[in-house]
């Protein structure tokens, strides 16, 4: 991912946590067969879950926060893939 300026923006370690660990779970032809409708409710997620914003940049290493992390994308991910 790269800023207005063309430079390399960093990895959320948080998010890149959550979705590693969150998508092994699944098998790629589900992945695959759901991506457009994961990225829309990830999208959703990013503009209406002001406490999942915070979880995901702010105390990122406190049990709260990872639960909360982990519970917002597994719901997601249970909701889109049945």
């Amino acid at each position: 991912m790269y800023d207005v300026h063309g430079k390399r923006s960093p990895i959320n370690k948080s998010l890149f946590e959550v979705w590693s660990v969150s998508l092994a779970k699944y098998s790629l032809e589900a992945l695959t067969r759901h991506k457009d409708e994961i990225i829309a409710e990830f999208v959703k997620v990013m503009i209406d879950d002001y406490a999942f914003g915070k979880v995901i940049s702010q105390a990122t290493g406190s049990v709260s926060s990872v639960d909360k992390r982990f519970r917002t994308i597994e719901d997601l991910l249970r909701k889109v893939i049945k």
